[in-house]
């Protein structure tokens, strides 16, 4: 993650804390940190350069004490680009689900799952020290994370999440760009298939522009945009939902999609 991202999360978390009196004398707010695809707990401890502190080592230069920053060690891959994909990449992916029942890169495990690995992690770490959780806490979640922490957020009814700051999360899913109509409808084919919905987060995502390629045949989105009461009133209880991205971004095509 960028200096300037890091910057923009610090605003946030101390301008809703400042802001919400009942938390006056907790401050700052436990938070919790989930990672993206091809990355692992690491992500948040890394420095983008030698002279500048990882998020983490900010966040406790911030007044944040180390038991108050949660870093998630669920989902890890050693620390790689996996973008692009193409149809080579992707076909090897699912021969992968075949020959071992899942996807090797963990991080790809389907959305869903993940959603209920992490959901079933905070609520573990809530109960060793519900003290120190009563008054709410806050997501910071970086790429595909921050879909995942969306989809916590709507799935998780007894969840008191405060703030989610999703950064570069692509919530509206992912396309490589300018691809032609063939191949978008090849990626498209593979993708849009039970077994590959099943088997990995990148079929979950995939968003094909194209109507008449599948996009409702995808698992996840449609049933976190479907707008259904109970996931709607889950989300309605956030203080602060902060999405952040830029068109640089490079990994998040289009990166519109980070901020529906």
């Amino acid at each position: 993650m960028t200096h300037f991202c890091h910057k923009i999360v610090l605003i946030v978390l101390y301008t809703f804390s400042l802001l919400t009196p009942v938390f006056a004398n907790v401050l700052p707010r436990p938070v919790f940190l989930f990672h993206g695809v091809g990355d692992n707990a690491g992500d948040f401890e890394r420095h983008d350069l030698p002279f500048r502190p990882s998020f983490v080592d900010l966040l406790k230069s911030n007044g944040f004490a180390e038991d108050d920053i949660v870093n998630i060690p669920l989902f890890e891959d050693p620390y790689s680009r996996l973008w692009p994909f193409d149809i080579a990449t992707i076909s090897e992916l699912l021969k992968q689900c075949e020959e071992h029942g899942h996807i090797l890169n963990k991080s790809l495990t389907p959305i869903l799952k993940q959603v209920d690995g992490v959901s079933s992690f905070i609520r573990k770490t809530i109960k060793r020290d519900p003290a120190r959780f009563r008054n709410g806490y806050d997501l910071v979640c970086h790429s595909q994370g921050g879909v995942i922490c969306t989809g916590l957020v709507a799935h998780m009814s007894d969840g008191n999440f405060h703030s989610l700051i999703s950064l570069a999360g692509p919530q509206l899913g992912v396309y490589f760009g300018k691809l032609s109509s063939e191949i978008s409808m090849e990626i498209s084919k593979l993708l849009y298939t039970t077994h590959a919905q099943k088997c990995a987060s990148l079929a979950n995502l995939w968003h094909d522009p194209d109507p008449n390629h599948g996009f409702m045949k995808t698992d996840y989105l449609p049933k976190l945009l479907s707008g259904k009461k109970d996931l709607q009133q889950n989300f309605l209880r956030l203080k602060a939902y902060v999405l952040a991205i830029s068109p640089q971004d490079g990994a998040v095509v289009p990166w519109e999609s980070a901020v529906w």
